[in-house]
């Protein structure tokens, strides 16, 4: 699934939700943990749950990104199978590539 441009604030549809105690908060932690809006969090979600994908299972919004090291390794260094790998995950969208390095950390 790939994220879209944000609609007009104008031309989109707009739709009032009342939510339970403390989920407004919920949802400001975790569009804040993935460096998004509240308001593309929830699109984001919706379009998850609507495609039929099943949605990631770690949603932890405490955590802060992991740091890259220092030293990164060269693609020299790298065997076939790491260099696979990172072609492939370079391939995937974005929320794809979120998810799986959140179930891998």
């Amino acid at each position: 699934m790939s994220e879209q441009p944000n609609p007009d604030s104008k031309t989109a549809d707009k739709f009032v939700v009342r939510l339970p105690k403390g989920m407004r908060k919920q949802i400001f932690e975790t569009a804040r943990y993935h460096r998004r809006s509240m308001n593309s969090e929830i699109v984001t979600r919706l379009e998850w749950t609507l495609s039929g994908e099943s949605f990631p299972a770690r949603h932890e919004t405490q955590l802060p990104d992991p740091e890259p090291p220092e030293d990164p390794p060269h693609v020299d260094s790298l065997t076939d199978l790491e260099l696979r790998l990172v072609t492939f995950f370079r391939q995937l969208p974005e929320l794809k590539r979120r998810a799986l390095v959140d179930m891998l950390t």
